[in-house]
């Protein structure tokens, strides 16, 4: 009887409405189509824009979500991205290469996987969430001194809302093709800071003021839901639209009824953004600045 635990394997399986599976399809499908218009998601921001990220950028262009029949020369693009992650990431040692992978994949796969049967979009997943799971294994203690705070905190969140993502992104596929998803013990333990308005804040003074407004706050994912689900979410960031959706199937109210639900949010934020950091940004520049 000694061999009996190998073969035990408890599943907890979650199921959605199909209001919210459509939800969070069209947040997954927006992502691309912000990417390529701000160079900005609820995962990616402009302040840590890589220039590796300058092809999956170009390929984002292409994407003007659901079409009625493919675009053969997207799907292309964007196989060959894949299976071009897939090679470089087996010997990867640059831990900033690896996040930058990571996004890049999550892009593909919104842009791959809700329109069409993809063949490989099972193997996909599944690399996809080895990789996310390497990125949180992978994750540097310590960041450079030379980071400023801001900087610091945009990159480790940006690091921790990558994983989160990632496997959001794998359950909503499970769940427009199974109707199920099976829950991630490791992704609800997750920790991050729940002052996710930082994330908005245009300018170095903004932060810093939200900063002093609240200590930092670290939080699992599962606890963050559970605030919100219990606050009533009638004023939620983005990213807790899509937290409080994904974990505990509940729409924000009022519920956002656009097609790609955050570009408007988007819009407003990197407008001011570019506005009040023209000062800052300098001989660094936004795009050409690295993590």
């Amino acid at each position: 009887m000694a061999h009996i635990h190998p073969f035990l394997h408890a599943e907890i399986l979650k199921t959605h409405d199909r209001a919210t599976v459509r939800f969070l399809i069209d947040r997954m499908r927006g992502f691309p189509v912000a990417f390529a218009q701000y160079k900005m998601t609820l995962f990616m921001h402009p302040y840590l824009y890589d220039p590796s990220l300058e092809d999956i950028h170009t390929i984002c262009s292409l994407y003007q979500g659901p079409e009625p029949s493919p675009n053969k020369l997207l799907v292309a693009s964007l196989r060959q991205k894949s299976a071009e992650i897939y090679r470089q990431t087996r010997q990867l040692t640059s831990f900033e290469k690896l996040l930058a992978y990571v996004q890049t994949l999550v892009l593909i796969q919104c842009m791959l996987v809700f329109d069409r049967d993809e063949e490989n979009a099972e193997s996909t997943n599944s690399l996809l969430a080895g990789l996310a799971r390497r990125l949180w294994a992978q994750a540097p203690n310590q960041l450079p001194h030379e980071m400023s705070p801001r900087r610091a905190w945009l990159f480790a969140e940006s690091v921790r809302r990558t994983i989160i993502v990632s496997y959001v992104l794998c359950s909503v596929y499970s769940l427009q093709k199974q109707n199920y998803s099976v829950r991630t013990p490791f992704v609800e333990a997750l920790p991050f800071d729940d002052r996710t308005f930082l994330w908005d804040a245009p300018s170095e003074q903004t932060w810093q003021e939200g900063t002093s407004r609240r200590p930092i706050s670290m939080v699992s994912l599962r606890e963050y839901s559970d605030m919100l689900a219990s606050s009533g979410a009638d004023e939620v960031t983005e990213f807790g639209s899509l937290v409080l959706a994904a974990c505990k199937g509940m729409l924000p109210s009022p519920l956002v009824e656009s097609r790609t639900p955050h570009l408007k949010h988007i819009t407003t934020l990197v407008q001011l953004y570019r506005k009040q950091t023209e000062s800052e940004v300098g001989d660094e520049g936004v795009d050409d600045s690295r993590a």
